[in-house]
């Protein structure tokens, strides 16, 4: 419940920035009014919130979801879509896989890193490694 209140309260307060993305070494793509970026490497994050039901763990790639070009109102009403893993429903959420992402944003925006701040930053470059990370079962 405190990220559903949290996130309707940072939805309202938060400006937007135009982000030009590229996947794999791919051609840029443009993403404006972007809401939010996540790279996922599991499906579900903030207690079981599922930003990036496609996500795989064992995959070798990350999983990016993003939210661009979609009034902030239209995310409060897309909420019940995003905990139902049925955002794909909803015009302006985007899901894609890849091992590497460059991310361009204008102008700078905040960044955080498995939710610490990280810094206001204009181009992040995010890579899955493999066998980098061990997880114990």
């Amino acid at each position: 419940m405190s990220y559903a209140v949290m996130t309707v309260k940072t939805l309202f307060s938060m400006k937007t920035c135009n982000l030009k993305l590229s996947f794999d070494g791919g051609p840029l793509q443009n993403f404006d009014r972007a809401i939010f970026l996540a790279a996922m490497n599991f499906p579900c994050e903030g207690g079981g919130v599922p930003m990036a039901p496609k996500a795989s763990a064992t995959d070798g790639k990350l999983t990016f979801a993003l939210a661009a070009q979609i009034p902030k109102w239209k995310c409060f009403f897309a909420f019940p879509f995003l905990l139902a893993a049925k955002q794909h429903l909803i015009r302006g959420f985007f899901e894609q896989s890849a091992k590497t992402l460059d991310v361009f944003s204008s102008p700078a925006t905040i960044s955080h890193t498995d939710g610490e701040l990280f810094g206001t930053l204009d181009k992040v470059h995010y890579e899955c490694l493999p066998q980098k990370l061990r997880l114990l079962f």
